[in-house]
């Protein structure tokens, strides 16, 4: 991994823009555990553009 602070990486997002939002036809839900009972995530994605979106959810239990 390469350092790099806060206020650059902000930078280098704000920067790139963002691109227009097409609403997506077909869509997959996949939810997920990385430990049993504690953090829970979704994955959505988009099966017409092969486009990835990763959601973090807290749960606890």
């Amino acid at each position: 991994m390469i350092p790099v602070s806060n206020d650059t990486l902000l930078r280098v997002v704000r920067r790139r823009g963002t691109s227009p939002l097409i609403p997506a036809r077909v869509v997959g839900v996949d939810d997920s555990a990385w430990r049993r009972n504690f953090r829970y995530g979704k994955i959505v994605r988009d099966l017409e553009r092969r486009a990835l979106s990763g959601i973090p959810c807290m749960g606890g239990g």
